[in-house]
């Protein structure tokens, strides 16, 4: 090689170092914030377990170019609870787009994560129950219970799976496509307006994260999030933050006695019909595993066909009819019992619940005051991203769905399947209409209407909705109602 050949061919490779230095900086940054998705989801098979960990960024591309969760079956979503998918309004609906005589002036967003994976212990539980149906396998069982293996991995615990990450950043492009006009048209202007929030939660963090990707265009680091310790932070990990809550919530009886009765006339029949099925005697213990593995498959893959079709047989056919007096299979008993479980946690059940939102209810009404207040805010969106019960005492103190749950009534209002399924969300959007100050409150991108406000609009009058907020706060002191009874 000749000495000019040399050094052009030296020149070349220095001019494109810089490019390929800065790939490896951006592959390792992924790595490092994406939900360790490479670590997480590789099986030790050198395949790939399908729905088991968030894949970072790689969906940023997919949900750009319109790709969507699976389509969501009603019927069958609403036997969830808390483990439900996300339902969006269907693609040709506009009735969570700003009315057409209105503009935003300011938005605030509460989000529940998105799609986990279970709890360290109930993947403990699953693994002895891998053991134990192959120490005691039978000929007659059905294909999939033969073949079936533990999924999860107790390492990767509570990690936000690719299903999650999907239903936040789809949230995001359907937020922006409603609000751009008003909070930018791009990236970069729309996160200068943003303030970000999150519970130090690894999967609130990583939906923030993933709405942000869409959102702000970037995958948000912890910097850009306003993140405070679970057991200090009181105005989104509510609950946990409240020693005087962790002690009524110890406290099952109320729950056990609303479903004694239910409990008594339902599950031994759930439990001889699955244990004639399985020709094998199971127990109350084998049904709630089997209830976990079922909502997890549905969340994660949208399968129904095994352990929720041994728990109720005919939920993978559109025909399923609704439980009735007669007939209530397993879904509709854990269904109905996690609803119960959470009227008491997090609902209408106590009434400390009607008041320990009140924190987080006087900084939203601060933040839509300045807003109101202002003719060109900095801060233009408000955004948090927690739990179940972020959303669910919010909704409590506002003095929504207080009905208490009753199994037989087919529509009931207290229904987790609906209030806070996976990537739930609760917004309200400051609007002016016609030069006037009004609020739109949307539950899961549905308008619904706060107590107080008009019957016959969408539209909450500011000063009305504002006095609401007040008088719903009222003088409580957190700290006071939260100290511990000894």
């Amino acid at each position: 090689m000749s000495r000019s050949s040399y050094a052009t061919r030296r020149s070349s490779l220095l001019a494109v170092l810089p490019a390929f230095l800065a790939s490896i900086l951006l592959l390792r940054y992924l790595w490092s914030v994406g939900f360790d998705a490479v670590k997480q989801g590789a099986d030790t098979s050198g395949g790939w377990r399908e729905g088991n960990t968030a894949v970072g960024g790689v969906f940023n591309a997919s949900i750009a170019d319109g790709e969507r969760s699976p389509p969501v079956q009603l019927h069958v979503n609403k036997r969830f609870g808390t483990k439900a998918r996300y339902y969006a309004p269907p693609r040709d609906s506009h009735f969570a787009d700003v009315p057409e005589h209105c503009e935003l002036v300011h938005l605030h967003l509460l989000v529940r994560h998105g799609t986990r994976n279970p709890r360290a212990g109930d993947i403990a539980k699953f693994r002895k129950l891998e053991a134990h149906l192959r120490k005691h396998r039978q000929p007659h069982w059905p294909e999939w219970l033969v073949q079936w293996r533990n999924p999860y991995v107790e390492g990767e615990a509570n990690a936000l799976v690719a299903q999650g990450w999907r239903e936040l950043a789809e949230l995001a492009k359907r937020d922006v496509g409603r609000y751009k006009r008003w909070l930018g048209d791009t990236p970069g202007a729309r996160h200068a307006g943003t303030w970000y929030a999150s519970s130090s939660s690894a999967q609130t963090v990583n939906s923030a994260r993933a709405y942000g990707s869409v959102f702000s265009g970037r995958l948000l680091p912890k910097r850009a999030l306003h993140l405070v310790k679970k057991k200090d932070d009181k105005e989104i990990s509510i609950t946990d933050a409240c020693p005087r809550w962790l002690q009524l919530a110890a406290d099952k009886s109320p729950i056990k006695k609303t479903l004694a009765p239910f409990k008594k006339r339902y599950l031994p029949k759930i439990l001889k019909r699955i244990s004639r099925q399985l020709q094998m005697k199971v127990g109350n213990g084998f049904y709630k595993i089997a209830v976990k593995l079922c909502s997890y498959e549905y969340a994660h893959l949208g399968r129904v066909d095994a352990w929720c079709e041994l728990l109720q047989p005919g939920i993978s056919s559109a025909d399923d009819a609704d439980n009735s007096d007669d007939v209530v299979e397993g879904l509709d008993y854990s269904d109905f019992s996690e609803d119960v479980s959470r009227y008491f946690k997090s609902g209408g059940g106590r009434p400390l619940n009607e008041r320990i939102g009140c924190l987080l209810l006087s900084r939203i009404l601060e933040e839509m005051q300045a807003a109101a207040q202002s003719t060109d805010p900095r801060i233009k969106s408000h955004i948090r991203f927690g739990h179940v019960g972020t959303i669910t005492v919010v909704l409590t103190q506002l003095g929504m769905y207080e009905e208490k749950p009753d199994l037989l009534n087919h529509h009931r209002q207290f229904r987790m399947s609906r209030i806070s399924p996976f990537a739930a969300n609760l917004r309200f959007e400051l609007l002016r209409c016609q030069g006037k100050l009004s609020v739109r409150t949307l539950l899961n991108e549905t308008p619904i209407r706060i107590l107080g406000c008009p019957s016959d609009t969408d539209l909450c009058p500011w000063p009305i909705f504002a006095s609401i907020l007040k008088n719903r706060i009222g003088h409580w002191d957190y700290d006071e109602l939260c100290r511990a009874v000894h």
